[in-house]
């Protein structure tokens, strides 16, 4: 009988060691599979994968910007952000092949633009502006202008809401809104066309008044010197804000503007094409007391 008590003990005893051997071996491989996904992690080997996935191919951005994918895997769509000359901000709108154009409702989209190390965000309208094909009520572009203390770093971009037929998606990215995007012409050429057309509230009427020349050619002797602090009642260049030139002037509808040096006429007048709303009477341009 004894005998018979101390085997059962015995049995017992090492089905207990093995069922804790077993647990050990649970326990020691469930910490050594979460210390390999973390080194994996961490070395960036291992990703987590986006809401939003894309696992196709997409030719080159239609207008040389930058492709960002919209929505989910149910409603896919895209836009691309695009910055030209004049610090002027752009984004299309484009179907889940981002090759089509796809139209949207006029609306008027408020961007966030952060710069590293800012505070805070810079807010932007971002204004419905038709293409050519567009349909009524309905557009494929949005337009507005970068400050220029943006332009040339890199930014944080978030537009909160952006409506794509019954649905409503944030977009986020991030852009390099590089200076060289067209602040200033390389060609005689694109200024030839530029400040020689028409367009906006840049009429030819100015085109006539301003010689029908390009600034450069009409200020080649002009130095000029960026004064960027002025005193009270000295008129400052509507592009840099620094002291204007009384040399440097521009008719922009029918009104004249001064500048602190000829490329701000360029800008000036794009975006007088691009967007005339946001051109302020030559006396908004007067620095305050």
């Amino acid at each position: 009988m004894g005998k018979r008590k101390t085997t059962y003990r015995t049995a017992s005893r090492t089905a207990e060691r093995q069922t804790n051997v077993r647990r050990a071996w649970i326990i020691f491989g469930t910490l050594g599979l979460g210390i390999a996904s973390l080194v994996l992690l961490t070395t960036g080997i291992l990703t987590p994968r986006p809401a939003l996935i894309e696992d196709h191919p997409h030719a080159s951005a239609v207008h040389g910007g930058m492709l960002v994918p919209v929505g989910d895997d149910r409603d896919h769509y895209h836009v691309e952000a695009v910055v030209t000359r004049g610090g002027i901000f752009r984004l299309y709108t484009f179907s889940a092949d981002a090759a089509k154009v796809v139209e949207v409702k006029v609306q008027t989209l408020t961007a966030q633009f952060r710069a590293a190390g800012a505070s805070g965000p810079v807010l932007v309208k971002l204004r419905a502006n038709p293409q050519a094909g567009d349909s009524a009520g309905k557009t494929s572009q949005f337009v507005g202008r970068l400050p220029w203390a943006l332009r040339g770093k890199m930014l944080e971009v978030k537009v909160p809401e952006l409506i794509f037929g019954d649905h409503r998606f944030p977009v986020e990215f991030e852009l390099a809104a590089k200076k060289i995007a067209g602040d200033m012409p390389t060609h005689r050429d694109d200024e030839d066309r530029l400040l020689r057309t028409s367009g906006g509230k840049y009429t030819v009427e100015d085109v006539q008044a301003n010689g029908n020349t390009t600034a450069v050619q009409k200020f080649e002797k002009v130095k000029p010197r960026h004064d960027e602090r002025p005193g009270p009642g000295d008129l400052v260049c509507p592009v840099t804000r620094a002291k204007a030139s009384p040399k440097v002037a521009w008719t922009v509808g029918g009104k004249r503007y001064h500048f602190c040096c000829p490329p701000c006429v360029g800008e000036f007048v794009t975006l007088a094409k691009e967007l005339p709303e946001e051109i302020e009477e030559p006396g908004a341009y007067v620095e305050k007391q």
